[in-house]
């Protein structure tokens, strides 16, 4: 058995080696829906301009029950993705249209993670998850300096109830 002080110097570094193995950069988004685990993996768009030249569609912006200026993909409904008032990405949302839930199973009106609002034209429930700090959203979003060093977030919140 070592020294208390060589010990102690294995612990210091084994911690600094966490704490810079978990400051890592966020560098993408990804989404996966596929029966192979090894495929499927897809890029989704990290700034707003990114998600317009791809055909996405602006459905709401900062509108009170949830944060940042959300985009849907017009032929997927199952993904929302969430961007500040900067252009970069700030959450996404899980969408379910209430025409899909068969109430007599679930009811999804007593789980407050599930927020029922519209997608497009339809009622849905939706279930949010903020990657940056929601104070900063809908507050002029993050700086430059921030997204570099960032990437698509710093942090991972479930909205539960309405903001």
């Amino acid at each position: 058995m070592g020294s208390p002080a060589s010990m102690l110097r294995a612990l210091s570094l084994l911690c600094l080696s966490l704490a810079l193995s978990s400051a890592q950069k966020w560098p993408a988004l990804k989404t996966t829906f596929s029966i192979n685990p090894f495929t499927g993996f897809n890029p989704q768009p990290r700034t707003s301009s990114e998600a317009e030249a791809a055909g996405w569609e602006l459905l709401a912006s900062c509108d009170g029950k949830f944060l940042g200026h959300r985009y849907a993909n017009p032929a997927d409904f199952s993904l929302v993705l969430i961007y500040d008032d900067a252009g970069y990405i700030a959450g996404s949302q899980s969408v379910v249209p209430l025409q899909y839930i068969d109430t007599s199973l679930v009811d999804l009106t007593v789980n407050p993670a599930y927020q029922l609002d519209m997608w497009k034209d339809q009622e849905a429930y939706f279930t949010t998850a903020y990657f940056v700090d929601p104070a900063v959203i809908c507050a002029g979003g993050r700086s430059s300096e921030e997204w570099e060093s960032q990437g698509t977030g710093d942090r991972l919140l479930v909205q539960v109830g309405e903001t």
